[in-house]
């Protein structure tokens, strides 16, 4: 039930930035990790400005996802 709340809540806030990719993966898939299409560029970029770790593979863990850092994600 934690992993649903949480893919549901990354799922809103993508939503409100009117993401150009449709994420609705993040609602349709289980487990702990989610892919997402980033590329390397990205993923560094993010890293570095943002201090989000992401995988080189565009990978997340959602354990690390909450309500209080969600919309900085």
């Amino acid at each position: 039930l934690r992993l649903h709340t949480q893919r549901s809540m990354l799922f809103a806030q993508l939503q409100k930035h009117s993401c150009k990719t449709p994420y609705k993966h993040l609602l349709q898939t289980q487990g702990l990790f989610c892919l997402f299409d980033i590329p390397p560029e990205g993923v560094a970029l993010l890293r570095e400005q943002s201090g989000i770790y992401i995988a080189l593979d565009g990978r997340i863990s959602l354990a690390a996802i909450t309500k209080d850092n969600v919309e900085a994600i």
